[in-house]
């Protein structure tokens, strides 16, 4: 039966007067450490350091879908076999839980890619799990231009029809065909990018967000780097009748201008 240690992560970890002789976790890379102390100090610095990284990663999903700013704590235990869980504090929001999920997940897909793991704690009797609490405060770039009554398109698909994906302001997001009839709801953004119907945009270059015949010229707004190109910022492009009209940079300029209203 596996044996639970409550730890905090924060600046430094807070210990209860009945916690056990024991050695904490061993990060990849904080071998070299032998003190507890020097150890949680490693630990803390690996974490932070893959969180922002992760963020920075998906800078351009977290801009375009417009994630909100976050001021809470990820708490996550290191199990008995050294691997990363994030659990749901009744503290944490949704969508705070949606994002912690996916960094914990990543962290550890990028640990056993690398062919390494985390050592787990240990104490007298053998491997004990430990809970941590990881702060994790993110500002968005940019603002935030999601609204309570109007929804606005993330993508137009073409397969055997037309479909275009809605996104609501707690980050549902609804799937119309081409006669404006609700045909699916995704209740995450998880559900989003797994889903049949999306992977395609996942795996592309580009995406559609906008195609349409408007006062009989054909309007076109693509999005570049959204999914497959982290390195280099998203560009929203606006085409009529297939000639370049404007390309933007971030979701401040395209959501200043007038092409914005088409997205709604």
């Amino acid at each position: 039966m596996n044996k639970f240690l409550i730890l905090v992560l924060f600046s430094t970890l807070v210990f209860s007067q009945e916690t056990p002789k024991y050695k904490m976790p061993v990060f990849p890379g904080c071998d070299k450490f032998e003190t507890n102390d020097e150890l949680r100090v490693c630990l803390q610095e690996s974490a932070s350091f893959f969180a922002q990284s992760y963020f920075k990663s998906n800078k351009n999903i977290i801009e375009y879908f417009q994630f909100p700013s976050f001021k809470e704590n990820a708490t996550f235990l290191i199990d008995t076999k050294g691997k990363l869980i994030y659990k749901k504090s009744s503290k944490n929001s949704d969508m705070f839980a949606l994002v912690a999920t996916d960094l914990f997940r990543v962290l550890n897909v990028y640990l056993d890619h690398r062919n390494v793991a985390i050592q787990p704690a240990k104490t007298e009797s053998g491997p004990v799990g430990i809970n941590f609490a990881l702060p994790i405060n993110y500002l968005p770039d940019s603002k935030i231009y999601l609204k309570d009554s109007i929804n606005p398109i993330r993508f137009t698909l073409n397969s055997n029809q037309k479909f275009t994906v809605r996104q609501t302001k707690d980050f549902k997001f609804l799937v119309y065909n081409q006669n404006n009839e609700l045909v699916e709801t995704l209740n995450t953004f998880v559900d989003l990018v797994t889903n049949p119907l999306i992977l395609e945009s996942v795996t592309a270059n580009k995406n559609v967000i906008v195609d349409r015949i408007i006062d009989d010229v054909n309007l076109r707004i693509e999005i570049e780097n959204l999914f497959s190109n982290i390195s280099k910022p998203f560009k929203i492009s606006v085409y009529k009748d297939n000639l370049l009209i404007k390309d933007f940079l971030s979701m401040d300029d395209f959501m200043s201008s007038e092409f914005s209203a088409h997205i709604y």
